[in-house]
């Protein structure tokens, strides 16, 4: 039932079924019945939500993953050790170690430090 600020009835409610079957029965039978000793007229709506879809729709079969053939095996193969081969070259190529930088003198950081200080 909705009140209004005062809690004055507003002359509305809502109802919520557990079926659309239920719902639909309900609005069918209630839908302009004479109410207050028939100077008014029970008027009903029935809202669906759109955005749910039904149960069957939501339910779908487990998908199953395509066979591969033993040619296709083999690719996949290659591919991983051509895959690895490039990463262990790389690896080589840079020794897994960054590059060192040099080490600044002190007249070096001397110099950033008081352009450092000056720019600010």
């Amino acid at each position: 039932m909705n009140y209004n600020e005062k809690g004055q009835f507003r002359g509305a409610a809502t109802i919520i079924f557990k079926s659309h079957k239920n719902a639909v029965k309900a609005v069918e039978k209630y839908n302009n019945a004479p109410i207050d000793g028939g100077s008014s007229k029970l008027k009903m709506e029935l809202v669906i939500d759109p955005t749910k879809k039904p149960l069957a729709a939501r339910i779908t079969a487990n998908k199953t993953e395509p066979v591969a053939t033993p040619q296709q095996k083999k690719q996949q193969v290659l591919k991983q050790k051509v895959q690895q081969k490039r990463q262990q070259l790389q690896k080589k190529a840079s020794n897994g170690k960054p590059k060192k930088q040099t080490k600044k003198t002190a007249e070096q950081l001397d110099q950033e430090m008081s352009d450092y200080f000056n720019n600010n």
